[in-house]
């Protein structure tokens, strides 16, 4: 099948002539609130399933026990979810004010989902420079699932291979041909690559101890949690790129219900993500109102959804994830803003090769 083109009829605008400079403040990075955030995705993985795992050891009727076990599973899931989201914002160099720390934290606790965080940040910097464009390494990877079951049930296994891969060719010292750079040497990814398959391995180990010690506990605090944020986190891309288009307020979707910023912890306004890297979590429901008060949205016809059940069509196959014919835009979005402000903190970019 062709790929279809989604570049607007209109140029899309650069950051200059559509984004507005944010006070200075909104970019801090507080690290007590980076680990509260830690403290809270890690309470719902481990509590919730604490929780579902003692309910279903009670002596209640089996339906009974379902009927309670199921949404305490639900939300463990959403807490492993968030940790994921933990090791996102480890790789923005969010979590903690000092970027290895910050690094370190992120691939720590993402790993106990199987999150490879490091070659994850190397492709997703580039995600953000080449966002729906021929070089974005996501739109090589997800448009190929087109249904809700295949995207439910391989769009995660997929992106985790990739990001593994990655995560393995950086520990072996092999350069990798993106364009954007984690903000470290050459000599620090490598370790930090090592770091990160070392989580992993340790979360594994630990998972197949409490699996032969207690099986119970770990099919609920565990196996259950983990098979459901499978098809969670495989969704969720398309929540925030199918039917986007390309060029700043165009190329990502906010789904901006409180009930979706209360589950998410604020991760659910991608598009201000997008526009904004360098903003916490928890500071991006306050740049959603700014923009959305300053007309922003209504002036480019942004993809923010504020219902709760609108953004899940995107989920299904009456909405496509970008798969550009088209070359890259000519311009770095990023390269006409405040040093240290839109653009990934650090970012550095190396030659791209084209075909």
């Amino acid at each position: 099948m062709a790929a279809v083109s989604h570049r607007p009829s209109e140029p899309p605008p650069t950051v200059a002539q559509g984004r507005p400079r944010l006070p200075r403040e909104i970019y801090e990075v507080r690290s007590a609130e980076g680990l509260l955030f830690v403290g809270v995705s890690l309470a719902a993985f481990v509590g919730f399933g604490l929780l579902a795992a003692w309910v279903a050891a009670r002596p209640w009727s089996l339906a009974l026990r379902i009927v309670l076990a199921a949404p305490l599973l639900v939300l463990a899931a959403q807490g492993a979810h968030l940790l994921g989201f933990v090791g996102h914002e480890g790789i923005h160099l969010l979590l903690h004010r000092n970027k290895h720390v910050s690094m370190i934290l992120g691939s720590l606790f993402s790993a106990m989902t199987s999150f490879s965080a490091v070659g994850y940040g190397i492709a997703h910097w580039n995600h953000h420079r080449y966002t729906n464009q021929a070089s974005d390494p996501d739109a090589r990877l997800y448009p190929q699932f087109r249904t809700f079951w295949t995207r439910c049930l391989f769009a995660r296994s997929a992106g985790s291979r990739s990001h593994l891969r990655n995560t393995v060719q950086v520990a072996l010292g092999r350069t990798l041909p993106l364009g954007y750079r984690l903000p470290f040497s050459a000599r620090e990814q490598q370790v930090l690559a090592w770091c990160n398959l070392g989580f992993l391995a340790m979360w594994a180990i630990l998972y197949l101890g409490l699996a032969y010690v207690n099986p119970w506990l770990a099919l609920f605090t565990v196996v259950l949690p983990l098979a459901l944020v499978v098809p969670m986190s495989g969704l969720r891309g398309y929540v925030e790129h199918a039917g986007t288009g390309i060029g700043v307020f165009r190329d990502s979707r906010s789904y901006a219900s409180p009930f979706y910023t209360l589950l998410f912890y604020g991760n659910n306004f991608h598009l201000e993500h997008h526009l904004y890297p360098g903003v916490p979590c928890y500071r991006l429901a306050a740049v959603h109102r700014m923009l959305r008060d300053g007309g922003y949205y209504e002036r480019w016809q942004s993809p923010v959804d504020a219902t709760i059940l609108g953004p899940l069509r995107h989920t299904t196959s009456a909405s496509q994830y970008p798969s550009p014919a088209d070359a890259d835009l000519a311009y770095d979005p990023f390269a006409d803003t405040p040093r240290g402000a839109a653009a990934p903190r650090g970012a550095s970019a190396v030659p791209l090769p084209h075909a």
